[in-house]
């Protein structure tokens, strides 16, 4: 109640405040905010998924793979009998020990042949002469790759790692590693220096164990390679360089993904390696030792 006084009258005049507490609490109850906690739930509920005819065929349980089993310090290849384990053939094996002599072939043909040089008649002559050394060196290694193949695709070996003639063909590579770090440089300095490291790549892949086979076998093989192509590129002849580095490049490629081609990777491998084994053939040309 408000009181004013209007010429000495006292009036009244009451204030409305609104509606009254009943009516407010009625008129501001929530309301429901859609449907009831039972349908919602009930709405809610997730389907059972149904599994696709396509999935439960692929998860149908795989064949074991072959699996490497450690035998004291030797590892043995459980599919090296049918060369699974790599994806090879029979017939890829011998196409294999068939290829490696195209390089050697390809060598003589070059030098005897179109060059028209005399077949050597001493060893002196062999140790004189930077070409030859270079064709005797493949020459060498040349038996015991296609000796390893035939008996591979003839399935004379139980195993395809743990065997001598393996071992005999990789270490014959690294003997023509350092046969070519001279005939490459004509420094004998320079070959001595690798042989080392030559031999004791050498060594591992007679160890056995691990480190006898695959990857890290690769892996000492590549800068035993690049250090007997460097004194090319020293001698400033970079033709021969890139190529010798173009061709290297695409045997290192076949050979590492051969299991993804079905095997055919080390007949590639071999079929590239000679133009490639051209080129150092003509940069060994230009040296003197």
């Amino acid at each position: 109640m408000v009181s004013t006084r209007r010429g000495g009258v006292q009036t009244g005049r009451s204030r409305s405040r609104g509606p009254s507490k009943a009516l407010k609490t009625e008129s501001t109850k929530k309301k429901p905010r859609g449907p009831s906690k039972a349908l919602k739930t009930e709405s809610t509920k997730k389907k059972p998924r149904v599994r696709s005819v396509k999935a439960s065929k692929s998860s149908k349980k795989q064949p074991p793979r072959p699996q490497l089993q450690k035998q004291g310090s030797s590892i043995v290849d459980f599919g090296s009998e049918t060369n699974i384990s790599v994806g090879m053939t029979p017939l890829q094996e011998y196409l294999n020990a068939i290829s490696m002599l195209f390089p050697l072939m390809a060598l003589c043909h070059d030098y005897f042949v179109n060059d028209g040089h005399p077949l050597p008649s001493s060893i002196q002559e062999i140790l004189g002469s930077a070409p030859l050394l270079a064709i005797a060196s493949t020459a060498l290694h040349c038996p015991f790759s296609v000796i390893y193949h035939f008996r591979q695709g003839m399935k004379l070996d139980e195993d395809r790692i743990n065997n001598r003639w393996r071992c005999l063909d990789q270490s014959a590579i690294h003997f023509v590693c350092s046969i070519y770090s001279y005939a490459l440089s004509g420094w004998k300095a320079y070959a001595l220096v690798l042989l080392p490291l030559n031999a004791y790549a050498a060594w591992c892949l007679w160890s056995g164990g691990q480190n006898s086979f695959g990857k890290p076998v690769q892996m000492r093989l590549q800068p035993a390679i690049q250090l007997y192509l460097l004194p090319i590129l020293l001698r400033g002849d970079m033709a021969n360089y890139v190529k010798g580095l173009g061709f290297g490049f695409l045997c290192f490629l076949c050979f590492m993904t051969s299991k993804y081609i079905k095997g055919w990777g080390h007949v590639i491998f071999h079929i590239i390696a000679t133009p490639y084994s051209m080129v150092l053939l003509e940069a060994s040309k230009s040296v003197q030792l």
